[in-house]
């Protein structure tokens, strides 16, 4: 009979967001996330590490002018098995990003335009409608 192996993780997630739309930081974004836990192996030829602690902490804002920065931090430590020596885990990572809009003013429709689509791809009354202002 194949060996069973189980894992459970348990843990805290945190997630904030705040965006600013008075004063000096207006329209501004800042955020913050961590995830703390810790998870367990069991399992006779279970070859992961029979217990492992994580943290992930990250911190981050967006602009107004659609610029991302973000800095996260991982960390891990994980006790040996047979299989697995005992390993510890360090990350930083830095993100820098810029969001670029495209196009042009988008044209409304109106009742009365003809909007390919619908039933048979005729345009009908109610279809009209529905599609009014998204096109």
């Amino acid at each position: 009979m194949a060996e069973k192996s189980k894992a459970n993780t348990k843990g805290v997630q945190l997630n904030l967001d705040k965006t600013f739309k008075k004063g000096l930081l207006e329209g501004m974004n800042v955020d913050f996330s961590g995830f703390f836990g810790e998870t367990d192996e069991k399992g006779d030829y279970n070859t992961a590490p029979p217990k492992k602690k994580e943290m992930n902490v990250g911190a981050g804002f967006t602009t107004k002018g659609g610029t991302k920065v973000r800095i996260t931090h991982s960390q891990s430590k994980a006790e040996s098995n047979p299989y697995y020596p005992k390993r510890e885990e360090k990350s930083t990572i830095l993100t820098i990003g810029k969001s670029f809009k495209k196009g042009g003013k988008v044209k409304k429709a109106y009742l009365g335009s003809f909007i390919a689509g619908g039933p048979n791809n005729q345009s009908n009354k109610t279809y009209r409608k529905y599609y009014k202002g998204m096109v």
